[in-house]
């Protein structure tokens, strides 16, 4: 298939944005989604329960939301419109798969939930003399029944089991009405926070096959009556069945990313990101979980609040200022990070990393806490462990930080070049540095910078480094060289 993409020039069109590497991708062959998506549907036809509703569920998503993505890239590549599908008609799809899976949720009889029947029952216990000693009570189970509900799983909570038709007092069209609203948000959110992750090699394919994993693992314990009594969480019949569609997910990801991975030999495209974000948002919904996404695609969620931060302040300066201003040095997240010259598979493997962190616990969170003075202890130990990890994984976005809100102008020394120097990063790849001290300070910063200005200026050349504050007190460093051949250079 990527052969095919490149002998038919399906190339992505790289802009120059200055980021390290990046005109080097031009021509790498895109749609590589469509990889993604024959090697989910493919098993999911041979071996999948295809009477599944939960399966059907999710066969139509990622269809519905391939293609989607795939008429977006098809306008990029064969149309020449960088921009894609106008934002409005993905939004459009999004919500229209929101209005199917929301409706399909609450009115189908196929999707329930199996709840226990028990009664209280108190066994007292005496001595020989007939005088009572102590009593226990306990619940003992006399049934189970099938409820049609709209019931989620809260984590972290004592009794996780929240009722969107609590908010409506029972109403059923209210109650249909709010949870297709959820779900279009849920399935909206995460399609369009996979789609933004989705700009270095290998980055969203690596962060999502945890997500997807734990999800997997949740489907398994919820679809089983023993562990689900075991683990006293939530059962819900035939969704055990969606094992196989995480199974064939994860299984594409990893094969994916074996191309993907930097040198990317191809892109996925909104062909795959849409469609895995989507399918990612709809899985959830199914095993009533979507109230974990927020943490469990927590690097979604960055990386969309990264790019509404940055519009959003850079909208609200220049109506006030009459000039924009911006948080980051460009969003999404990660291409600030690049701008600020770390290495993109360092970015890739640190993101990955804080994904595998935040997926993990999530696993802890399903369970009900037991009642008692002992499982309050536990709970808390376990939220307690979790927030650290989370605020762990969240330190090294603060930081790179650094930089936002910082409107001053800086304090401007005189520096010299006395190093240039390069690094190999892969066979194919060079980095490019700049060394300059400050003989006044005795400091010395590293810049990076293009070939072009590597070649351009010689040690012992005078340079203007400006130190500013930054907005969380650590500064950062710019250096401006003078103007050579009418140009300018800049690097930071």
């Amino acid at each position: 298939i990527i052969d095919f993409l490149r002998r038919k020039q399906i190339g992505e069109e790289i802009r120059d944005l200055g980021l390290q590497g990046q005109l080097q991708k031009k021509g790498t062959p895109t749609m590589g989604g469509v990889i993604i998506l024959i090697a989910i549907l493919v098993p999911m036809l041979l071996v999948g329960n295809l009477g599944n509703v939960y399966v059907r569920l999710m066969l139509v998503s990622t269809v519905w939301l391939g293609l989607i993505g795939g008429l977006d890239d098809y306008i990029k590549v064969f149309r020449h419109r960088k921009e894609g599908l106008k934002g409005r008609f993905k939004i459009v799809g999004q919500v229209g798969l929101g209005i199917i899976v929301g409706t399909t949720m609450c009115l189908s009889p196929d999707i329930v939930v199996r709840e226990k029947v028990t009664q209280p029952e108190q066994t007292v216990y005496t001595d020989a003399d007939g005088t009572v000693v102590g009593s226990v009570q306990r619940n003992v189970v006399l049934s189970s029944e099938s409820l049609k509900t709209t019931q989620t799983t809260i984590p972290f909570v004592k009794n996780n089991e929240f009722d969107y038709g609590w908010l409506t007092g029972g109403n059923s069209t209210a109650t249909w009405l709010l949870y297709v609203l959820v779900a279009i948000f849920v399935v909206t959110a995460v399609s369009n926070g996979a789609n933004l992750t989705d700009g270095l090699d290998g980055l969203a394919t690596g962060v999502s096959v945890p997500i997807v994993a734990v999800l997997g693992v949740l489907a398994y314990l919820s679809g089983h009556i023993v562990y689900a009594d075991y683990l006293n969480i939530m059962y819900i019949p035939d969704s055990g069945e969606l094992v196989v569609f995480a199974a064939a997910l994860v299984g594409a990801l990893v094969g994916f990313l074996w191309y993907n991975s930097f040198p990317a030999q191809i892109f996925m495209g909104d062909t795959g990101s849409l469609a895995i974000g989507g399918v990612i948002a709809v899985f959830a919904l199914c095993i009533r979980k979507e109230l974990l996404l927020p943490l469990l695609c927590g690097v979604f969620l960055v990386e969309s609040f990264s790019v509404m931060m940055q519009v959003g302040y850079f909208k609200y300066t220049k109506r006030r200022y009459g000039e924009g201003r911006r948080i980051l040095l460009m969003s999404p997240i990660h291409h600030h990070y690049q701008k600020k010259g770390i290495f993109e598979t360092k970015i890739v493997l640190r993101f990955w990393i804080i994904s595998l962190l935040l997926a993990l616990p999530m696993l802890l969170a399903e369970r009900r806490v037991p009642s008692g003075k002992a499982g309050n202890n536990k709970y808390w130990m376990r939220a307690i462990t979790i927030v650290f990890l989370i605020v762990l994984s969240c330190f090294n976005w603060v930081y790179a930080t650094n930089v936002a809100f910082d409107t001053s102008e800086g304090t401007a020394t005189t520096g010299v070049i006395t190093r240039k120097r390069m690094e190999k990063g892969t066979k194919h790849r060079m980095s490019y540095y700049l060394e300059v001290s400050k003989p006044l300070t005795n400091e010395t910063n590293t810049f990076s910078v293009s070939k072009s200005d590597y070649n351009r200026y010689d040690e012992q050349r005078v340079v203007t480094v400006t130190e500013h504050p930054g907005f969380w007190g650590a500064p950062y460093y710019d250096v401006t060289l003078p103007k050579t051949q009418g140009e300018d250079w800049h690097g930071q």
